[in-house]
């Protein structure tokens, strides 16, 4: 087998090459994405992201996600599968739509990484017209059934709501991404992100949810908040806004990019002490039986 070596391309978030540090080391359990028996989660001083050490290859994210890999993302994304979880996405799509269908007005909508539809059904039945981008076949035959599904992201800046549910943790450069949604909104378009909450990984113990070989960005509150802003949109969300399920629900609206808010690597950093605190000597998490 053939070294594993890092580029140690910027920050994904943020695109600075320094400063960043090491955070902690994780046994590799899942090595669909990296080779290894451990990889490194990497934090950055400047806006607070957390990401995964060695970096896959877009081939090997290719793979995963866009080709027939069985040992990955069909066997667990397939239409029965999705038919089986139909009602609990459902609800969980009209409440996380909610905020946004309360204020905007009906237009285009755009779902990057659409799934099989269930935020865009919420829209079109809301009277909005539908866009997707799934790179998955068996789950964008589902999608095409209803909604109108190409290959990347428009730049004709026309799209009044965008959703990126459950993407970002999952890509090279959530930064690109970002950037790219930016250009194809129009002015006070609302956005609305969804990614699995880091601060989790101090309660249930899965270190690779919140960071890891599939999910290779780990996003706390404010390192969420950072990266959102610094791609040119402005976050509306509470400043506090609570842990749902596991996860971070974020509402922005266009705007101009913004700097780091400062210090966001912090709860990052807690985090991980206080998973670091409840793991035994064999360096398995111990739950708390409270």
């Amino acid at each position: 087998m053939l070294p594993l070596v890092e580029s140690w391309a910027g920050c994904p978030a943020c695109a600075v090459e320094t400063p960043r540090r090491a955070l902690h080391v994780v046994r590799n359990r899942k090595a669909a994405l990296v080779a290894g028996p451990y990889y490194a989660v990497i934090g950055c001083d400047r806006c607070g992201l957390v990401y995964m050490s060695p970096r896959p290859t877009p081939e090997a994210l290719d793979r995963f996600y866009v080709d027939d890999e069985r040992d990955g993302w069909t066997v667990r994304h397939d239409e029965a599968g999705a038919a089986a979880k139909g009602e609990k996405k459902a609800q969980l799509a009209v409440r996380a739509l909610a905020p946004i269908l309360a204020v905007a007005q009906r237009g285009r909508a755009l779902d990057i990484g659409c799934g099989a539809g269930d935020m865009l059904n919420v829209l079109k039945h809301a009277g909005w017209e539908t866009v997707g981008i799934e790179p998955h076949a068996a789950l964008a035959a589902i999608a095409a059934r209803d909604h109108r599904l190409v290959a990347e992201i428009p730049s004709d800046s026309s799209f009044g709501v965008i959703i990126i549910h459950h993407v970002l943790e999952h890509v090279l450069s959530p930064r690109d991404l970002l950037r790219a949604a930016r250009a194809a909104a129009v002015d006070g378009a609302h956005l609305l992100v969804g990614v699995p909450a880091f601060e989790d990984a101090a309660v249930s113990g899965k270190i690779a949810r919140a960071c890891g070989p599939i999910h290779i960005n780990g996003f706390t509150w404010a390192a969420l908040r950072n990266t959102v802003s610094m791609a040119g949109w402005r976050v509306v969300s509470p400043p506090a806004a609570p842990v749902m399920s596991g996860r971070h629900i974020l509402y922005a609206v266009a705007d101009t990019p913004h700097p780091p808010e400062p210090g966001a690597l912090g709860a990052a950093i807690d985090v991980l002490r206080q998973y670091g605190r409840r793991l035994d000597r064999a360096g398995e998490f111990v739950p708390s039986t409270v």
